[in-house]
């Protein structure tokens, strides 16, 4: 059988030689929401698991590096504000870091903890501060647990959607979240409760004024505003501990802790959940470690401790399944052109969409183009071989390879 393995594809040298740390996570930084929504990002990081991270542009030239406190014992969340420019980092301990990246060692210019944020009446947080999002939505402003005689005038404020990641949504370890500015970490512009145990996921939707959040008895709620209220418009029980979340459109798919992986559609007139019976044969054998999307494309794709990486429609239809020696730890689409960044093991390694992508995807993205790549046909090759159970999935590769010489696979390495 033959095997698509990480030396197939591009490594970044810069991380491979130096670091020999595990890489645990890896995520992306955007100069504008327009470049978010174009999945154009002008850096990658990466968190390895001494808690410190790198900051590469996709070149693999490396911009900058972030130590996290002394006391810190681990960074759960890292996230980049466009408006800011400034690295947010949430440690396990509930402390946000705010870093900036001035010199080639970011500078932490700011320590926010849960106890030093207040509500109107002066009040601390009791609580810690367990995941955080940003937020285009600037809420209605109310506050749960603050006593407030509203009028029905200030009821009906419009929730306004600035276009800006103005906001930060902080969840909390007692089923609360808040609203806070991005400027003004210290003080809860809003705060609302619709959740009774710790808030374990909390994030924007890429559908307009829409967000999700699950806790920890297993509580899923896709919810927005409406007339200055807060409105839950989905709930669902998942009876166990999800792993990974993403959407693809209105398509959700769902990774749990022991394995398997779940498809809903979002229907948003009216609004509902169906969730999507598909078959497991081509589930992974290990724990899913990662889950993202590609919206444009209309793809998913995931990571397992299998080793594989497998890309699906939105679906769930197997596209490509690539091997690698060691556990994934996490992976995207790395930018516009549908390229794939991997964190595995010490290394974190691009393949490239043209050496991965089924022809008739290519064909329709350009306008001309010449079948020359041997990887490609080195794919086709390994995949006909494995997914012939699925004659859906075909490439204009067949032609091509019975002219090729044997064993030309080994000068791709």
């Amino acid at each position: 059988m033959t095997e698509l393995k990480s030396e197939n594809f591009n490594i970044w040298p810069a991380v491979f030689v130096i670091l020999i740390l595990k890489s645990n996570k890896i995520g992306k930084c955007f100069d504008t929401i327009e470049d978010k929504k174009k999945n154009n990002p002008f850096a990658v990081y990466v968190l390895w698991n001494d808690n410190s991270a790198i900051l590469f542009d996709q070149e693999g030239k490396q911009l900058s590096t972030i130590y996290p406190p002394p006391t810190a014992k681990e960074l759960k969340i890292m996230k980049y504000s466009i408006k800011l420019r400034k690295m947010f980092i949430l440690l396990a301990s509930g402390t946000i870091c705010v870093y900036s990246f001035d010199q080639e060692t970011a500078l932490l210019e700011k320590l926010q903890r849960p106890e030093h944020i207040k509500d109107s009446d002066g009040k601390s947080i009791n609580q810690l501060i367990t995941t955080m999002d940003f937020a285009t939505v600037v809420p209605p402003k109310y506050d749960c647990e603050v006593l407030q005689d509203r009028t029905l005038e200030e009821k009906e404020e419009l929730v306004e959607d600035t276009g800006e990641e103005n906001m930060i949504i902080l969840g909390f370890s007692k089923g609360t979240f808040a609203f806070v500015s991005v400027e003004q970490t210290d003080k809860i512009y809003a705060r609302f409760s619709i959740h009774r145990q710790a808030i374990v996921r909390i994030e924007e939707m890429n559908i307009r004024g829409l967000f999700i959040s699950m806790c920890a008895e297993f509580s899923l709620n896709i919810w927005g505003f409406k007339n200055g209220n807060i409105i839950i418009y989905i709930s669902l029980q998942t009876f166990r501990p999800v792993k990974e979340i993403s959407f693809c459109k209105e398509t959700m798919m769902l990774s749990f802790e022991n394995r398997d992986s779940e498809l809903f559609e979002m229907n948003t007139d009216p609004m509902q959940l169906e969730h999507i019976n598909k078959e497991k044969l081509n589930e992974h054998s290990g724990i899913i470690t990662w889950i993202s999307s590609n919206i444009e494309a209309g793809l998913f794709i995931t990571g397992g401790m299998d080793g594989f990486v497998k890309i699906w429609t939105s679906g769930k239809e197997l596209v490509r399944e690539i091997c690698f020696p060691e556990e994934i730890n996490s992976v995207w689409f790395l930018n516009k052109a549908w390229d794939i960044l991997i964190g595995h093991a010490s290394k974190v390694s691009i393949i490239l969409a043209k050496d991965y992508k089924p022809f008739v995807i290519i064909k329709d993205q350009y306008d001309s183009f010449e079948h020359e790549s041997k990887v490609i046909c080195l794919i086709c090759r390994w995949f006909r071989r494995e997914s012939s159970r699925n004659p859906k999935i075909s490439c204009y590769c067949e032609d091509v390879w019975e002219n090729e010489d044997e064993g030309r696979s080994n000068n791709y390495r």
